[in-house]
C-alpha cells in the first residue's frame, strides 16, 4: 500500500472519503468493492483517533433483548458471524458470563426466558463452516457452576448466571487496516497524514476537497462527483470550512473510556451489571443499570466501558485521574474481590461518542446507540454527506448503506455488496485452529507457539511474508523477539504506510496498545525505522518524545508504571 499524493491529484473519483477510522474505512472498503473509483483521507494515521478507543468486542445481540429490539439483535448477530466469516484472524467466539444476584424481569426469570427467544432466531441459528467459529447456544448456568468458573465471585445473592457469546477483536486497529489495505488492493486510493482545509465549489456543488500533506504543507485539490465525511467528532470543524458560521452547530458527545488492568479472571469474560443512567444508549426508566465488562485480553484485562462529558475541542480529550477512580470505586462494588487501584491501570482507552440527545439539559451521559447517514443536499451543498458510526460491529451494514445512498446520488445503477462474504486482507483461512496447528508445526523450531499465534492474530494468511523478513534477521545474532518486531517494522513501512514511529508503535504492531512498552523498545523500533526512511538523529528524537506525549496524553496514570 503505496502513499501517492500526486496520483490523488491527477485523478478524477467518485468518491472521496474523508476520514479514516473504522467507519471510512468500510465505507471505502464497500465502495471500491461495488466499482466506484474511491479515494480515503486522513489527517494523522488510520484508526488513531475514535476508532483507537475500543473494549476489543464484537456485540452478538443478547443484551438488546431487555427492550425487545429484535431488529437491531438480528443485525449485530448477523455481524458478528460477517466479520469472523472476512477476518477470522482478527474476529474469534468470546463466551460472556452474567452473574445474576435477583429475580423477576431483571433476574433469572427474564433472562431464561431471553435465552430460549434468542437461541430460536434465524439469525442467531446461523453457523460458519469454521469449527473455530461455531457459537453454541445461549445457556442459563446454575449457581455451582458459576462458582466453578470463577471462586472469588460475590457469593450472596448468587442465583446462577446467564452464558451467551459476543465476540472479540485481538487487535481493533489491524481490522481497520484490514478493511483499508482490502480496498487498496482494489483500487482505491488512501492516503494517511492528508488534512482537509477546505472544499473545491461550483455553485453549491461540491466538487472536491483542498487538502495539505502534514508532513511538507504541500497543498492541492482532489476532485470527485461526492465527498462523505466519516469524522467522527471533527465532522463539524470539517463543515465549518464551508458553512457560514452561524450555521455551524456542534453536536454533543461524550468520553467512552477503557481500561487496561492487571488480568483478573485467567479466560473468561464477564458482564457485571452497574448503576449507571442508560444501558446501550437506551434510558430506562426502573432501573438504570449498566453492563460493565470485564475481557480477557493477552496477558490483561479489558474492563469499560464508562462515560463522562466531554471536552469541547476532540484533540484534547485525555482521562483524568478522579474519572478513573469514581469507575474503579463503582467496579469494586459490583466485584469486591477485584480490589482494583489506580496503581492496577495500565493504559486507557479513550474516544467520543455521539451524545443520545445533548439538547435535553440535564447532567446525564447518554451514548447514542444508532448510526446516522446525513445528506446536504437540502442546505444547499450537492454532493455532499456524512455518516456517523457507534460501534465496530456495525461499521461494514452502515457501510453498505451508506453506498447505496451514494449510488443514489451518482444516479449510478446498483451493484451488489458483496463484503459480508469476501475475505479481508489477511482473511483468507477457512479453517483456524488447523491454519494455527500448521504453522505451529513448520516454524516450532524458530518460535513459540504463543508468538506463532499471536503473529497469526495480527496478520492472518499474510502471516509468511513476515516470517521471510524474520528469516532473513535472524541470520544476524540478536533477540528473536527484536528480531520479529523489526522485520514487522519493514513490512509495515513498506506494505502498510506506516509513516511515523506512533504508527508502529500504536497501530501496525501490538507492542503499544497495552501501555507504554518501554524506552528499549521505543528507541529499537526508532532506530530500525530511521534505517529504513533515513531519519537524522534530530528526527528520532522527535519521533521518541511524540510517542511518549501520546502515553502522556492518552493515559496520566501511566507514570505509575514507568517513566516517560
Amino acid at each position: 500500500m503505496i502513499r501517492d499524493l500526486k496520483k490523488l491529484q491527477s485523478e478524477k473519483y467518485d468518491l472521496i472519503i474523508v476520514g479514516g477510522g473504522i467507519y471510512g474505512a468500510a465505507i471505502c472498503w464497500e465502495a471500491v468493492s461495488r466499482g466506484l473509483k474511491v479515494a480515503l483521507l486522513e489527517k494523522s494515521d488510520f484508526g488513531s483517533e475514535t476508532s483507537a478507543n475500543s473494549l476489543k468486542i464484537i456485540h452478538g445481540g443478547f443484551r438488546y433483548l431487555q427492550y425487545f429490539d429484535l431488529s437491531r439483535l438480528r443485525e449485530s448477530s448477523g455481524e458478528l458471524r460477517n466479520l469472523m466469516r472476512i477476518a477470522p484472524h482478527l474476529v474469534h467466539p468470546m463466551p460472556v458470563l452474567v452473574p445474576i444476584y435477583e429475580h423477576g424481569w431483571r433476574g433469572i426469570e427474564a433472562f431464561s426466558l431471553g435465552i430460549k427467544l434468542f437461541n430460536i432466531l434465524p439469525s442467531s441459528a446461523d453457523q460458519l463452516d469454521d469449527p473455530q467459529k461455531i457459537l453454541p447456544p445461549a445457556r442459563i448456568m446454575s449457581k455451582e457452576a458459576c462458582i466453578e468458573r470463577l471462586p472469588s465471585i460475590r457469593l450472596k445473592g448468587l442465583n446462577g448466571g446467564a452464558l451467551f457469546f459476543d465476540g472479540q477483536v485481538y487487535n481493533s486497529e489491524r481490522l481497520v487496516l484490514s478493511f483499508i489495505f482490502s480496498a487498496w488492493e482494489k483500487g482505491a486510493d488512501p492516503a494517511n497524514y492528508a488534512q482537509v482545509i477546505g472544499f473545491v465549489e461550483d455553485d453549491q456543488k461540491i466538487r472536491g476537497v483542498k487538502v495539505k500533506d502534514v508532513f511538507d504543507g504541500d497543498e492541492f485539490e482532489v476532485i470527485s462527483k461526492v465527498v462523505l465525511l466519516a469524522c467522527g467528532p471533527w465532522t463539524e470543524d470539517v463543515l465549518g470550512l464551508i458553512r457560514r458560521k452561524e450555521d455551524v452547530h456542534n453536536s454533543g458527545y461524550i468520553k467512552a473510556v477503557n481500561l487496561v488492568t492487571r488480568k483478573l479472571f485467567p479466560q473468561n469474560t464477564i458482564a457485571f451489571l452497574g448503576k449507571n443512567k442508560f444501558q446501550n444508549g437506551q434510558p430506562l426508566p426502573h432501573q438504570k443499570e449498566n453492563y460493565l465488562f470485564v475481557s480477557s485480553w493477552r496477558d490483561y484485562s479489558l474492563i469499560g466501558t464508562f462515560y463522562h462529558h466531554a471536552d469541547r475541542d476532540p484533540n484534547e480529550i485525555k482521562v483524568r485521574t478522579n474519572e478513573v477512580e469514581s469507575f474503579l470505586n463503582e467496579f469494586n462494588k459490583v466485584y469486591p474481590s477485584g480490589k482494583l487501584s489506580l496503581s492496577d491501570v495500565f493504559f486507557s482507552h479513550t474516544g467520543l461518542l455521539p451524545d443520545f440527545d445533548y439538547k435535553r439539559g440535564d447532567h446525564s451521559v447518554i451514548p447514542s446507540n444508532r448510526s446516522r447517514i446525513v445528506d446536504y443536499h437540502k442546505d444547499g451543498y450537492e454532493g455532499l454527506l456524512s455518516v456517523e458510526g457507534v460501534k465496530y460491529t456495525t461499521a461494514r451494514t452502515v457501510a453498505e448503506k451508506t453506498i447505496d445512498l451514494v449510488f443514489r446520488r451518482l444516479g449510478y445503477p446498483q451493484n451488489p455488496s458483496r463484503t459480508a462474504l469476501t475475505p479481508l486482507y489477511g482473511g483468507e483461512i477457512r479453517d483456524y485452529d488447523n491454519y494455527v496447528n500448521g504453522a505451529i508445526k513448520k516454524y516450532s523450531e524458530v518460535l513459540g507457539e504463543n508468538q506463532i499465534e499471536r503473529l497469526i492474530q495480527n496478520f492472518g494468511s499474510k502471516y509468511p511474508e513476515i516470517m521471510d523478513r524474520f528469516q532473513v534477521t535472524s541470520s544476524t545474532s540478536g533477540d528473536r523477539a527484536q528480531q520479529m518486531l523489526e522485520a514487522q517494522i519493514h513490512y509495515a513501512i513498506e506494505h502498510e504506510m506506516a509513516m511515523t514511529l506512533g504508527d508502529i508503535i500504536l497501530r501496525r504492531t501490538d507492542i503499544g496498545s497495552a501501555g507504554y512498552p518501554g524506552d528499549d523498545w521505543v528507541r529499537f523500533s526508532a532506530q530500525v525505522m530511521a534505517r529504513d526512511l533515513g531519519w537524522s538523529q534530530a528526527r528520532i528524537g522527535t519521533e521518541i518524545e511524540r510517542v511518549k506525549d501520546v502515553y502522556r496524553r492518552k493515559q496520566e496514570l501511566i507514570s505509575e508504571h514507568g517513566t516517560i
